[in-house]
This record gives structure tokens, C-alpha cells and sequence, in this order.
């Protein structure tokens, strides 16, 4: 079937979007932990290269040590090489690192060859390999998918196929530990190329209002940064607080009088890394996290 398919699906860089569920199999039978949307908000500029920018939006996450809680918060970054048929995926904490492998999907292996994926979600390698190459119809075309197997050279029957990622959740090559992801269905300019039998696809619409409400109270651009930032609010400022993620206190400002926004030099004094901006209101303190580059 791979003959009948000879151009190359890129991923979409804006209006699309996928709909995974993930389970936890440390409980008998399985346990769903959280149902979330992957979509993209916008672009950035990394490097020297325009990058898309994705969020990750949860609902009904149970109480979970490594579930991502629930509510909306940034996911990861997205770029690609069209010609050379790759596309490259960090995630907020890989960002800054040049020497972490940033290649998501790589379209040009062949059978036998490794599959690794070093930066996203977790901080050590796993591999697959491509057991077999075929090709599915989407829509009405065919796309190059790939069947993996694992270390074992076992199948575990997760697809990925070309222009929307793998069938554990369109980013997810493997599972971990006794974590369980599923992609139920992913759509792009308004129409679904991916369903699972028996699902509705359709954008997430979650019950917390204040949670997105409060959100757009506080604003720091752009992110990531090369630490020239803004921070806008609805409120006044009255005093920020950077820190590192291990919680050390890298400076603290004091502003004076009624201001809602802000600019920081920050390019003397933070290295390249993730930070989190403690922003002190009259009416709360807000956190966000910053990416220096």
C-alpha cells in the first residue's frame, strides 16, 4: 500500500487540534486520569525561527502525582522541516536546552530503525523501532503510517502517521510507566482526518470559568524571551518576585503607585532556562512561567 502514496503531509501549524485521554494502569482495569485538547495559540520566534505555539487544556483529572491537574497552561512548541520531512516538538521545560534532540517525527526512517525521543515529557530516552511501513487513507488520500515495536522488538500497536503524530495522543511515542494515552480524534480546519469508533470529536469545553478568567487578568510577552519582558495586568502591580523553578529567588522588584504594566531587562541577569514570575497584585499573587533563551 506505501506506493499509492508519494507526497508528504506536513503537521498543521495553526487551527487544528487533537483529543487524547489518558489512563492510569496502576489501578486494576485502568483508570481514566485526564481528558485534554492539544491546539495551537500562536507562533514565537526561537532561534531565529518562527515556531507554532501549543496549549494543552484538561478536564476531570483525578488527583494524580504525575496527571497534569486540570485547567489550560502551555504545552509545548512545534516547528518543522518540510523538505527534509521532520518535525521538531519541545516542551516547556526543554526549551532552553540546545543539547536535548528536538526531532518529534522523523518521515525518512526506514524498517529497523530506531525511534528516540529525548525531549518531551520525560528527561531520559526511550526507543522504538519502525516495525513496518504502510500507508492509510485520511480523508481522501493516502499518508505514509509507521508501526512500531519496542526494545523487544514486540509490537505494541501505536501507528504514527503523517501530519498527525502517533496514535497514543498525537505527540506520545510511548507509554510510561503505567501511564495509558489514547488519540480519540484530531481535526484540522474544521474538519475531523482521525476518529476512534464511537467517539464524537469535537473541541474541549470545559467548567472553569475563573480559572480561564483569572488567566487573562496577567499577561507576560513574549514567551519565550531572549529577557526583554512585559507584564500586563488588570490590576495594579505592586511587586514581582522571579525565581527559579527549584524556587530560588534570582530578583524582586517594588513598583511604585498604581501601574499595570511593566518592562524587565532581565538579559545581565538570568542564564538561559525556565523561571516562574511571582506577580503581587492587592487582590493575589499570580505565577507564571517564563522561558529565557
Amino acid at each position: 500500500m506505501l506506493a499509492q502514496t508519494s507526497r508528504y503531509f506536513p503537521f498543521p501549524q495553526s487551527d487544528a487540534f487533537w483529543r487524547v485521554t489518558e489512563y492510569d494502569y496502576s489501578y486494576p482495569g485502568g483508570v481514566e486520569i485526564s481528558d485534554y485538547q492539544i491546539y495551537f495559540v500562536g507562533d514565537t520566534l526561537y532561534n531565529g525561527n518562527l515556531i507554532s505555539i501549543l496549549n494543552i487544556k484538561i478536564e476531570h483529572a483525578i488527583n494524580h502525582p504525575w496527571s497534569y491537574g486540570y485547567g489550560e497552561r502551555r504545552f509545548g512548541y512545534l516547528w518543522q522541516d518540510t523538505i527534509q520531512k521532520i518535525v521538531y516538538f519541545k516542551d516547556i521545560f526543554s526549551l532552553t536546552c540546545n543539547t536535548c534532540d528536538s526531532v518529534l517525527y522523523n518521515f525518512n526512517l526506514e524498517v529497523g530503525d530506531s525511534v528516540i525521543n529525548l525531549n518531551c515529557f520525560m528527561q531520559t530516552g526511550l526507543y522504538n523501532y519502525i516495525h513496518s511501513i504502510d500507508s492509510v487513507l485520511i480523508g481522501s488520500d493516502y499518508r505514509k503510517k509507521y508501526t512500531l515495536e519496542n526494545g523487544s522488538h514486540q509490537v505494541t500497536g501505536v501507528e504514527i502517521i503523517e501530519g498527525i503524530g502517533s496514535t497514543l495522543g498525537g505527540f506520545y511515542q510511548y507509554d510510561m510507566f503505567e501511564q495509558y494515552f489514547r488519540l480519540n480524534c484530531f481535526q484540522q480546519t474544521g474538519v475531523v482526518l482521525f476518529n476512534m469508533p464511537n467517539y464524537t470529536c469535537g473541541e474541549l469545553v470545559t467548567n472553569i470559568i475563573e480559572t480561564q478568567d483569572e488567566a487573562e487578568k496577567v499577561s507576560i510577552y513574549p514567551n519565550p524571551s531572549n529577557g526583554d519582558i512585559n507584564i500586563q495586568s488588570l490590576l495594579p502591580i505592586k511587586e514581582i518576585r522571579i525565581s527559579t523553578i527549584s524556587g530560588v529567588e534570582v530578583k524582586q522588584m517594588l513598583i511604585c503607585g498604581e501601574e499595570k504594566r511593566t518592562a524587565i531587562n532581565l538579559t545581565s541577569t538570568l542564564t538561559s532556562g525556565m523561571y516562574l514570575i511571582h506577580l503581587f497584585t492587592e487582590e493575589k499573587v499570580y505565577v507564571k512561567y517564563i522561558v529565557i533563551y
